[in-house]
């Protein structure tokens, strides 16, 4: 597994190398950030596919998209063919560029298309809009919040590194913790961060802090 991570327009910038240490665990062969303006997108990688390739976070050759990704991708190289047959050519062997092409080729259309389990954001820095997506069954987690600009990370410990972040608990997650044993998304434990839902995806817009959720499987 890896972890990811994001703070684009917060107050909390300056800690971004102590949110990215908190998610470690889950990326012991690589902890790399990426600063593109108010955005910094970080990584904590487990190298399993492309071990010199994939590493992240990933920039599309234009300099316009910048990836993080957390999972497996299992039909990329079908994938993959798909975007050479359209004239798309590849730098290296991973799936998290499979991602990356077929973000920018496929725009929101790309999560209906994906066997496998992720969670992956893509900042444009032209438009300065977030996308991110989460796999049909929701193996892997993504939690963010809008509280201050955006943040988002695979867990609520990045949360807790942010200085003065709200750490107000979320009853209604806890309600369901103890009826369930699960914490029901979009709710989680902290009452300023959400869980995107399974077969989700997310379009974050920095001019008016606007956050649009929807569904793409059901």
């Amino acid at each position: 597994m890896c972890g990811i991570l994001g703070l684009i327009a917060t107050p909390w910038q300056q800690d971004a190398q102590a949110a990215l240490a908190k998610i470690a665990s889950r990326g012991p062969d690589e902890q790399q950030l990426a600063v593109e303006g108010a955005a910094i997108l970080g990584n904590t990688r487990l190298a399993v596919i492309d071990p010199e390739g994939g590493r992240q976070p990933m920039r599309s050759r234009d300099g316009r998209y910048v990836l993080v990704h957390n999972g497996e991708i299992y039909n990329f190289r079908e994938l993959r063919a798909e975007l050479e047959a359209l004239g798309v050519a590849f730098s290296t062997r991973s799936d998290s560029e499979v991602l990356l092409q077929g973000y920018a080729q496929w725009g929101d259309a790309l999560p209906a298309r994906l066997d496998g389990m992720f969670a992956f954001a893509v900042w444009d820095v032209r438009e300065r809009v977030l996308f991110a997506a989460r796999d049909r069954l929701g193996v892997k987690p993504f939690f963010y919040s809008t509280h201050a600009g955006l943040a988002f990370a695979s867990t609520l410990a990045s949360f807790y590194a942010l200085r003065g972040f709200p750490l107000r608990p979320d009853y209604e997650a806890l309600r369901d913790y103890l009826g369930f044993q699960v914490c029901l998304a979009p709710h989680s434990f902290l009452a300023a961060v959400r869980q995107l839902p399974p077969a989700c995806r997310l379009r974050w817009r920095e001019e008016g802090n606007r956050l649009e959720v929807t569904r793409y499987w059901e």
